[in-house]
C-alpha cells in the first residue's frame, strides 16, 4: 500500500527524521495499521472498513504536517533572503526611483552629490578616471556616458 504522505516525501526529499514529532508518531501508527491490514489479507480475512477509513484520515494528517512543515521552510528561506538585502543597495534603488520618476535622465557628478547622496557615495568610491564607472540596481542602472555625466535607465 502507498500512501500520499509518501510520495510528497519523495518530491521534497524528506526523510522521516527531517519532520515533527506530531507526523513522526503518525507514521509509526499507519506502519503499525498498515502491517495488520497486510497480515490480515495473507489469512484471507476481512479488512474492517474503520481500519481503512483510519489509514486514510492518518494519511491525511501525516500530508497535512508535512505541508505545514514544507511551508515553514519555505517562509524561513524568504526571511533569510530578505534579511540579506544589502541596506545601501535599497537605498540607491529608492534614490534611482525618486529621480527616474521625475523625468531626470541625465546627471553630472555634482548633481548625484546633490540629488542621491548614497549613490554618490558608491559612484565617488569606486570612481576611476576613464573606467566603466556607475551603479546598477536590479531596476535602474546609472551609468557614466562621458566623464562625469551619467545617464540614467531603467533596466
Amino acid at each position: 500500500m502507498v500512501f500520499a504522505y509518501e510520495k510528497l516525501m519523495d518530491e521534497h526529499n524528506l526523510s522521516v527524521s527531517d519532520l515533527p514529532s506530531d507526523a513522526k508518531e503518525a507514521i509509526v501508527e499507519i506502519s503499525k495499521m498498515a502491517t495488520f491490514v497486510e497480515r490480515k489479507k495473507q489469512n484471507g480475512e476481512v479488512v474492517p472498513t474503520s481500519t481503512i477509513n483510519k489509514l486514510r484520515l492518518n494519511d491525511k494528517f501525516i500530508v497535512r504536517e508535512i505541508l505545514d512543515y514544507i511551508d515553514e521552510l519555505e517562509e524561513e528561506e524568504d526571511q533569510e533572503k530578505v534579511e540579506s538585502v544589502d541596506p545601501k543597495g535599497v537605498k540607491v534603488e529608492a534614490e534611482l526611483k525618486a529621480l527616474y520618476e521625475k523625468g531626470v535622465s541625465t546627471l553630472t557628478l555634482d548633481q548625484i552629490s546633490n540629488s542621491a547622496a548614497t549613490t554618490y557615495s558608491l559612484i565617488f568610491d569606486g570612481y576611476e578616471d576613464g573606467g566603466k564607472n556607475g551603479v546598477k540596481t536590479s531596476v535602474y542602472s546609472l551609468i557614466e556616458s562621458e566623464p562625469e555625466v551619467f545617464k540614467l535607465s531603467k533596466n
